[in-house]
């Protein structure tokens, strides 16, 4: 009875040592994932660590030598809205005359408005003076196209406004010269001419038809001065402007501008 006894317990203690031994390893293998986690935890510190500083240098870099968007605005002076305002004021001017050397022109602008048979004469002599090779190959000589112009179809062409009057391929020009601000006024008044029709007299305005006329030619008008009045604005921000300077000299005042 005695070996059977000792045959159990030695089976007993033959399983509690197995399992002392799988509870080891279980053990020493959770041990081991620990480890690992710390391992990993650590590691992403240290990248994110790494990151915010090399933000953070990057971040330093950028407000050390980028030009901000908003240069002008960080002004104190208010230079910007100045040269705004005196576009807007040469605008004015224009529309009334003011900034044209040619006398034709500025009668134009300033006298009012003709019979639409005067305004076509009236565009034949502003035309004398952008005279280009095709007028001069047919009516050269005359009055109307005493030579072939510097600034050759400086009232009928686009460019006028765009690059400033000049001979054909010519580079453009930011800034117009007198003569070619003449012809960009020119241009504006021969594409947004003043009068489609004759002035009713008082009579005939009493009419329900007089009334109508009267009133289509008011549309027209101001069709025609909003056509007019973004050609002008074109003319006014390429119009040497003396408030440029003060806004040139405040925004390099600005630290960023001066890195």
């Amino acid at each position: 009875q005695i070996v059977p006894q000792l045959s159990t317990a030695n089976g007993t203690l033959t399983e509690i040592a197995t399992t002392q031994h799988q509870v080891g390893a279980a053990i020493n293998a959770n041990g081991d994932k620990i480890s690992s986690v710390i391992e990993q935890a650590e590691q992403s510190r240290a990248t994110q660590d790494s990151f915010a500083r090399q933000s953070e240098r990057l971040e330093q870099s950028r407000r050390s030598f980028a030009v901000p968007e908003t240069i002008c605005t960080e002004s104190t002076s208010g230079s910007a809205a100045r040269v705004s305002s005196q576009a807007r004021a040469t605008q004015s001017s224009y529309s009334r005359g003011g900034g044209v050397s040619n006398k034709t022109i500025k009668r134009a602008l300033t006298d009012a408005t003709p019979a639409p048979e005067q305004v076509q004469y009236q565009s034949a002599a502003i035309h004398g003076q952008w005279c280009d090779e095709t007028d001069y190959a047919a009516y050269g000589g005359t009055d109307l196209c005493p030579s072939v112009s510097q600034y050759p179809g400086g009232d009928k062409q686009l460019a006028s406004l765009l690059d400033g009057a000049g001979k054909p391929g010519k580079t453009p020009d930011l800034t117009f010269t007198q003569t070619q601000i003449d012809a960009a006024v020119a241009y504006t008044l021969n594409t947004t001419a003043p009068a489609a029709g004759r002035q009713l007299g008082k009579g005939e305005v009493k009419t329900a038809s007089g009334k109508q006329y009267a009133g289509m030619m008011t549309q027209y008008e101001g069709l025609m001065d909003a056509a007019r009045e973004p050609q002008m604005a074109m003319i006014a921000a390429s119009t040497p402007n003396k408030a440029t300077r003060d806004a040139l000299k405040d925004a390099l005042k600005v630290p960023s501008a001066q890195s």
